[in-house]
C-alpha cells in the first residue's frame, strides 16, 4: 500500500512539473524577438523665424531634419509611441511630446507669422495621413486634403475658409469652413486626366486663391493656406504625400 501511494504521488508531481515547465517562456532565448513598432513622420516649416527648423528627437545628439521655411523634410522612419521633439530656430528652441500610432504616416507642421503683431509663439500641428498598409490612392486619381494654417485675424480668414476641388465637370467643396488650425476631414478625389484645380474662398465670399493646378500625376496631396493680409503674403502651397 505504501509503495502504491508513493507511486501515485510521484506520478502526480511529475505531471504538475511537466505542466509548469511547458508553460514557461525562456526570456533568455535569442529567438524570442521584441516587436519593433514603427511610424513615418515628416516635418513642414511654416514658422517664419528667419532660420531653418532644426529637429532632434528623443534628445539625440544628431539632427533628424533641417527644414527651410515653407519646405518639407522627407519621411522619417521612427519608433512608434510617445516621442520627445526639439525644434530649434537659431537660438530659439521649442520642445514637446507627441504620441505616434504604430504603422501610421504623419506630417507635423510648425507655424507662426512674424508679420502679425505679437505672434512670437510657434504652434505645432500633428496631422495623421493614413495607415501605412492602406492604399495611398486609386490609380488614375488625385486625392486632396486642405489645411488652413493661416494665423491671420482678418475676418475673412478667421471666419473660416472654404476650399474647392475643381474639374471641368465638378466643384467639390469641403463640408465646413476651416478655421485655424483647420484640416479637412476627408481627402477629396478627382480624376487625374481632368487636371484638378483647387480654389480657396474666404468667409466674406472673396476668392483668396484663384483656381490653381493641384499637381502632376496620380497621388495624395495636401494644400496648405498660410500667410497674412497684413504682409500681403496669403498663399497656398501643395505638398505631395505619396
Amino acid at each position: 500500500m505504501k509503495h502504491s501511494a508513493m507511486l501515485k504521488f510521484a506520478v502526480m508531481m511529475f505531471a504538475v512539473l511537466a505542466l509548469y515547465l511547458g508553460g514557461c517562456v525562456d526570456v533568455n532565448n535569442p529567438d524570442v524577438q521584441a516587436v519593433d513598432y514603427r511610424a513615418s513622420l515628416k516635418f513642414v516649416n511654416f514658422a517664419n523665424m528667419g532660420n531653418p527648423m532644426v529637429v532632434t528627437i528623443d534628445k539625440a545628439a544628431t539632427t533628424a531634419a533641417s527644414v527651410t521655411y515653407q519646405n518639407a523634410s522627407t519621411y522619417l522612419n521612427l519608433p512608434a509611441g510617445t516621442r520627445f521633439f526639439s525644434f530649434a530656430y537659431g537660438t530659439t528652441v521649442d520642445t514637446l511630446r507627441k504620441a505616434l500610432t504604430p504603422n501610421y504616416k504623419y506630417t507635423m507642421f510648425g507655424v507662426n507669422d512674424l508679420s502679425l503683431p505679437g505672434d512670437t509663439v510657434r504652434t505645432y500641428i500633428l496631422s495623421s495621413e493614413r495607415a501605412s498598409a492602406a492604399p495611398a490612392f486609386v490609380a488614375g486619381s488625385q486625392i486632396v486634403r486642405f489645411y488652413n494654417l493661416s494665423m491671420d485675424t482678418a475676418a475673412t480668414v478667421s471666419g473660416g475658409l472654404t476650399f474647392h476641388l475643381l474639374t471641368a465637370t465638378s466643384d467639390t467643396s469641403n463640408d465646413t469652413p476651416l478655421v485655424f488650425p483647420g484640416v479637412s476631414k476627408y481627402y477629396y478625389p478627382a480624376k487625374t486626366a481632368q487636371s484638378p484645380q483647387f480654389m480657396i474662398v474666404g468667409a466674406a465670399g472673396d476668392t483668396l486663391v484663384q483656381p490653381t493646378t493641384v499637381g502632376s500625376g496620380d497621388g495624395r496631396f495636401g494644400v496648405v493656406f498660410t500667410g497674412s493680409q497684413t504682409a500681403s503674403s496669403w498663399s497656398a502651397k501643395v505638398f505631395k504625400e505619396d
